[in-house]
Formats: structure tokens, C-alpha cells, sequence
């Protein structure tokens, strides 16, 4: 008899590099993602072939139509693994003249700001996914033409914050070489504390953004939507697909106490003013920003630091219970908005990343 030993799902690991805007389907340099999940999602369909034979049964045989995936993996928002890329995957960072908008604050210390140029729409990066499976050689799967088609950002008064990120990717090469495992001395990222929010009438500029903190709240979660189909294509080979953009659609959730500095967030929803006691046909817009900032960076005097800022959100749902034991709160939810001008999202990032994982020298195709 063969002694074997199952092994234990841990040593499944994951690496992601971006693609350049005109390459094929490698991506190097490769970044390891320390996340808590990866689902796979992987799927192959199959269709009956069926047929009158003068039997109890038309099915003659089954064919396979379609071979898809849409792996999805969750982590902390770790600075260097992963964090900064995932902005670039979404909203891209174009100047107008085709870099990356990056200024070097210091030396070792630079700061990124991602966001949709909406005066020239570009292209959005594609990624390439790597599961490896540390155990043994040769069982990595590689996800070729990744396109995020969700993100979701979250966190708790309680808990770290972390995001999800979903692909439509081509269906995976099976037996492929583990990559090499890199793995950092240190991890950094923002803990719950680390975490602020703001939430503003719409229109609050930047400079006055900083007097509408909310200090108390539960918990919070912003998620964008790309509405990302994968339709195979005449021209694709199987488990290929082409990637069709649909209706971009984002959705925000904050929950805070109700308490003497918050409770003007449900009457504003309901009134349209402050001071209102009449509902109106008035919509309550809210400028929101998420800023995370924890832990210096070297020896210098800057921490990191993202700053989520969501320019217009048109609050949907804003109500507390009005019986019950559980203690009072307000849960405030919303719809992001695009007027066509600005970016939808803008993000800006101080980390010491020199260089985002990003494939920027042409190669040819993989086979």
C-alpha cells in the first residue's frame, strides 16, 4: 500500500503582475499577494447532444461549450504586496502623455494618485495570476488576461480593512511551475484605528474636507461593479473570451452611532435641510473620503498613507430603527455618482513602492 499524506490548503500562494497596456499574456515583474482567500471559480460547461434513436433516452452524448473563470482573491491592504496595483487595475493612472502620475516626495518615499482620465479614457490594464501550490512542483495554475471586474474595500471599528478583487480571466494553464517564493521580513498595513472617515455636502473642497470627520463609526465598505462579461468570440480559442465592459456601477455603506453629532445624517436624507421637517424632492449628495495612515516609512518624517476620496455620492437609504434593545445607529448607504468631468474615485498613495508591478517592456505572446 502507498502512504500519501493529504496536504494542507496553506500552502496554496498567489502572485500577480501587471500587464503592459500593448503586451501579451505574461506580466513580469510578479508581486506574492499575502491574502486570506482565493476563490477559482472555475468552470466548464457542458451541453447534451441529443437525438431520436428509437431508445429510452435522446441524449446521445455531452460536448463542452464553454471554459471560463472568474477568480476572485481577498487580503489586507498591505503596502508593496499588492495594495498599490489594485488601483492601477481599476482606474488606471494616466497623465494624459501615457505615465504613471507618481512624484517622488522625498527620497524613498513617493506618492501615486490613480484615477480615471476622463478627458482621454484609456484602456484598462489587464493582470496575470499565478496559484502556486508550495507543496509540490508543477500544480500552479496561471490565469492569463485577468480584467478586475469588482472591488470592494471594507472595514470595522474592530477589524483591519481589506478588499476583494474579482477577474474575468482566459481558463487557467494547469501544470505550470510554482513561482519563486519572495516573502517580506515585514508587512505593512492599516489596522482599524488607522482608519478615518469624512463625510461632506457634496461640492466641500479638498482644503475643508478635514472638518467633517466622523470619528465614531462601525463600519464602512465602498464596492465598484464593472459589470464585466466574458463572450466567446469567434476568433478565441477555447477558454478564451473577450472581456465586454458594462455599466459601471459603485455603491457605498457606512454605519455609525446615532448619537447628538450624527443623527443630522438621517434628517438631512429625509428633509433635504438641516433644520427641514418636511420631506422633499431635494437628493442628499455627500462627498466621502476613506483615509488610512499608519506607520512611518524608514527614517523619514511620512507615513503611509491612502486617501480614498469619492467626489459624489447620492445617499439612497439613511434611516435608524425606531424600537428594539440593540443600541441606536444610523445606517447611511449610497450610490457613487459620475458627472463626466471628474474621476469617480480618485486615490493617492504615499508608500516607498519605487515601481509598480508593471510589465512596461514589450515581449511577445506566451505561447
Amino acid at each position: 500500500m502507498v502512504r500519501e499524506v493529504a496536504p494542507n490548503l496553506s500552502y496554496h500562494y498567489w502572485y500577480l503582475g501587471i500587464q503592459g497596456l500593448e503586451l501579451g499574456e505574461e506580466a513580469d515583474p510578479l508581486v506574492m499577494v499575502r491574502g486570506s482567500e482565493f476563490n477559482h471559480e472555475r468552470e466548464i460547461s457542458m451541453e447534451d447532444d441529443e437525438g431520436h434513436m428509437g431508445t429510452a433516452t435522446t441524449r446521445m452524448s455531452s460536448y463542452r461549450t464553454t471554459a471560463t473563470a472568474n477568480p476572485s482573491f481577498t487580503d489586507k491592504c498591505r503596502y508593496k504586496e499588492g495594495w498599490e496595483d489594485m488601483w492601477l487595475l481599476l482606474l488606471g493612472s494616466d497623465d494624459g502623455e501615457g505615465n504613471i502620475r507618481k512624484e517622488t516626495v522625498t527620497e524613498g518615499v513617493y506618492k501615486y494618485t490613480f484615477k480615471i482620465n476622463t478627458a482621454q479614457p484609456q484602456d484598462p490594464y489587464f493582470a496575470t495570476l499565478f496559484n502556486g501550490f508550495a507543496k509540490t512542483e508543477g500544480d500552479a495554475y496561471k490565469y492569463e488576461n485577468a480584467l478586475m471586474g469588482e472591488f470592494e474595500v471594507s472595514g470595522s471599528n474592530e477589524e483591519a480593512p481589506t478588499y476583494t478583487s474579482t477577474f474575468s480571466t482566459n481558463y487557467p494553464k494547469v501544470n505550470q511551475q510554482n513561482p519563486a517564493r519572495v516573502i517580506p521580513q515585514t508587512t505593512v498595513f492599516p489596522k482599524s484605528a488607522d482608519v478615518s472617515v469624512y463625510i461632506a455636502p457634496v461640492g466641500t473642497s479638498d482644503a475643508n474636507m478635514l472638518n467633517f470627520e466622523y470619528p465614531c463609526y462601525l463600519e464602512w465598505s465602498f464596492s465598484v461593479n464593472n459589470n464585466l462579461e466574458s463572450v466567446p468570440c469567434s476568433g478565441d480559442d477555447f477558454g478564451e473570451s473577450t472581456k465586454v465592459l458594462g455599466n459601471r456601477e459603485g455603491e457605498v455603506s457606512i454605519t455609525v452611532p446615532w448619537t447628538s453629532a450624527t443623527k443630522h445624517l438621517e434628517k438631512v436624507f429625509e428633509t433635504g435641510a438641516v433644520d427641514g421637517e418636511t420631506v422633499t424632492t431635494d437628493n442628499d449628495e455627500k462627498t466621502i473620503w476613506f483615509v488610512m495612515e499608519n506607520g512611518k516609512i524608514g527614517s523619514t518624517n511620512y507615513k503611509y498613507k491612502t486617501t480614498i476620496k469619492i467626489p459624489q455620492v447620492v445617499i439612497t437609504s439613511a434611516y435608524s430603527d425606531q424600537s428594539g434593545t440593540d443600541a441606536k445607529q444610523i445606517s447611511l448607504e449610497g450610490n457613487i455618482e459620475e458627472n463626466g468631468s471628474d474621476s469617480f474615485i480618485e486615490v493617492e498613495i504615499i508608500t516607498d513602492l519605487e515601481e509598480l508591478h508593471i510589465d512596461d517592456e514589450p515581449t511577445s505572446t506566451s505561447p
